[in-house]
């Protein structure tokens, strides 16, 4: 009996102490958004690098036009010259007839855009970007999943940043709600997104902690993937274990514009919402397991940063 009050009492001292460690990480990160500062667009013409738009797409007919139309106007204010759309469509259903009409479409406008299509569906999401960035010539790659609507100034106001720094390595947008308003669910889960994006996501840039692309609504530089040693598909949180490895392998950053809003929907049904939560929770624990022994012993990070990372992974 002794025994076992040892250890619910030990069970309760650990949780307490997490909990604890939770909600004092959140009014911190709640203190430093305060001293957010909006980043200076910059304004240099001649930086106008090569930028592909990728649209991992799976049995999505419901929503692809939307999304591809929405990437060919990014593309299309960005500069045609410039930038591509490459759909990574690995559906099994009737969605790949709608996604090749559209695409045929936008080819005779002379729009750059193009079907990724692979046998198998290895890896799956990371799998598939892994696959397009193989044989993408672009310098910098912008990723939408398919509830996403891209705004058309999308481009013009994420890409110049990299032209500033070299070490630059991910512009992540704040992510919007298209059906906010939809049911009391689709209402409660926009304030949980919103408070990851204006407290978590802000509070971290601001007090220079590292941070994560959030899988859409992001550019990336394709180099800074490569160093990193590409897309992994072993945790199911392939956006944040990517992420952590850009940042604590090769010494990037990232930077967070809480003021450019990249509209979606929200999983409008409790069994949607369970399993993107489950899949969320589930990749985020393997990527813990994976990264934080090697962020832990990491030399470029700081104690702040070190406790950041324990508690966000």
């Amino acid at each position: 009996m002794a025994f076992f009050q040892i250890l619910a009492f030990t069970l309760s001292m650990i949780f307490t102490v997490l909990f604890f460690l939770y909600g004092f990480n959140h009014y911190y990160l709640l203190l430093a958004t305060r001293h957010y500062k909006k980043p200076v667009l910059p304004d240099n013409p001649e930086f106008h690098p090569k930028v592909s738009i990728h649209l991992p797409v799976y049995n999505e007919r419901y929503v692809v036009r939307r999304l591809i139309d929405a990437s060919v106007a990014a593309v299309a204010a960005y500069g045609t010259a410039d930038a591509s759309v490459r759909v990574l469509d690995d559906s099994t259903d009737d969605t790949k007839d709608e996604i090749d009409e559209i695409v045929n479409e936008y080819q005779k406008k002379g729009i750059d855009i193009a079907v990724v299509r692979r046998e198998k569906r290895t890896g799956y999401k990371a799998g598939a970007l892994q696959a397009a960035l193989e044989i993408s010539e672009a310098e910098f790659i912008a990723i939408f999943d398919a509830d996403f609507v891209p705004l058309e100034d999308f481009l013009l106001r994420t890409v110049p940043y990299f032209g500033e720094d070299e070490k630059l390595a991910i512009v992540q947008s704040r992510w919007g709600h298209l059906n906010r308003d939809f049911n009391m669910l689709t209402k409660a889960i926009s304030i949980g997104i919103d408070v990851h994006f204006l407290i978590e996501q802000t509070g971290r840039y601001a007090a220079n902690c590292c941070q994560n692309f959030n899988g859409s609504g992001g550019v990336i530089r394709k180099r800074a993937i490569q160093e990193a040693g590409g897309w992994q598909a072993d945790t199911l949180a392939e956006d944040l274990d990517l992420s952590y490895r850009i940042q604590s392998r090769c010494g990037y950053h990232v930077l967070f514009l809480n003021d450019l809003v990249s509209p979606a929907e929200i999983p409008p049904t409790v069994p949607s919402f369970k399993r993107q939560q489950a899949r969320w929770a589930c990749g985020s624990l393997r990527t813990a397991k994976k990264l934080l022994p090697e962020v832990m012993r990491n030399k470029r990070l700081n104690f702040k940063q070190k406790l950041q990372a324990f508690i966000h992974l």
